[in-house]
């Protein structure tokens, strides 16, 4: 709240002088500003000298000592606004940051990341789809020195069981066994001591088809050793020695 007596005078280039200039509760007599910035207002009057922070000053006062140009206030919310955008940018930088140093603390300082060859994906295929063909070959073998023809069933996935547990005499409700958990161990025991003893085995096999390794070895054993007469073979060979015998 400013009142003033008189016309305004300047003296020089900075001083302002005033008859009469009211701030605030205070009312100067003969006031000259002596010094203007951003920041204070340094007056000398009849009764003294006083000193005025611009902060403090109303609109009109700032507008009669002329300081709007030198004082331009920001709504507080831009400066909110403003604070807030500049805290998380210095957050997010900060962690960002940490991070990327983290992940470099623990990658070997000449780790690189190379891309596999297509030609590795092929080997890798081809190698697995020879060895299903190798265990549908084993297991064929194995059905047919047992004494049981598997057909075409030995070389399609899962039902492959099917001939293999005919090969060791068991019904075919076994073949159920092998997918239900837990019971499906219980089916792995019994299946390997009757196909050790349908291919003329000892027990010995049969426990090496249950350990692990071991049952690899102990499967291809199986397939390619000689032994265990199958009945059909038996009867075969029993009808011509019966006609010789006959005749």
């Amino acid at each position: 709240m400013l009142a003033t007596a008189g016309i305004l005078t300047v003296a020089g280039e900075q001083e302002l002088k005033f008859p009469l200039l009211k701030i605030g509760t205070q009312t100067l007599t003969n006031a000259t500003v002596t010094t203007r910035n951003k920041d204070y207002v340094f007056i000398v009057h009849s009764s003294g000298m006083s000193n005025f922070k611009v902060a403090k000053l109303d609109d009109e006062t700032l507008e009669t000592l002329g300081l709007n140009a030198m004082v331009k206030p920001k709504p507080q919310t831009n400066a909110v606004a403003a604070w807030a955008k500049g805290t998380i940018s210095n957050l997010q930088t900060e962690r960002v940051m940490a991070l990327e140093e983290s992940v470099k603390s623990r990658l070997p300082t000449t780790a690189t990341i190379t891309k596999l060859d297509p030609i590795i994906f092929l080997a890798i295929g081809v190698c697995l789809l020879l060895s299903y063909f190798f265990f549908c070959y084993c297991s064929m073998l194995i059905c047919r020195k047992a004494g049981t023809e598997p057909g075409v069933l030995v070389w399609i996935p899962i039902l492959q069981m099917v001939p293999l547990v005919r090969a060791a005499g068991m019904g075919p409700l076994w073949v159920l066994a092998f997918i239900i958990p837990l019971l499906n161990l219980v089916a792995q025991v019994v299946w390997s001591f009757k196909i050790a003893k349908a291919r003329g085995k000892n027990a010995g096999w049969a426990i090496l088809l249950l350990l692990p390794v071991t049952n690899i070895l102990a499967f291809i054993y199986l397939a390619f050793s000689a032994g265990g007469h199958s009945p059909k073979n038996e009867q075969r060979r029993s009808a011509p020695m019966m006609t010789l015998e006959t005749a």
